[in-house]
């Protein structure tokens, strides 16, 4: 029997962000999706599908824009604070 570490399981920031615009894009009347990640000091868009140009950006999100009536937009949080934004 081979014990793994944990960090054999842990997916990439890519990766989960790529998990998770899958499983969006399976939600009935979604027409967009991004999932933000901060490197450093710099937010990068990780992906996204649809018509994701129109959501706002993870700096707006951060500085309190919220997204629209039929949108939405989750914090993803950790000990060091945010860590990236899901937003649909």
């Amino acid at each position: 029997m081979t014990l793994n570490s944990a960090a054999e399981y842990l997916d990439t920031p890519e990766q989960a962000a790529r998990q998770a615009l899958q499983w969006l894009e399976r939600q009935p009347g979604l027409l967009a999706a991004a999932v933000w990640g901060k490197l450093g000091a710099v937010w990068q868009r990780l992906g996204s599908w649809g018509q994701a140009d129109s959501l706002p950006t993870a700096a707006e999100l951060e500085s309190g824009r919220l997204p629209g009536p039929d949108a939405g937009a989750l914090a993803l949080t950790g000990s060091q604070g945010n860590l990236g934004w899901l937003v649909w």
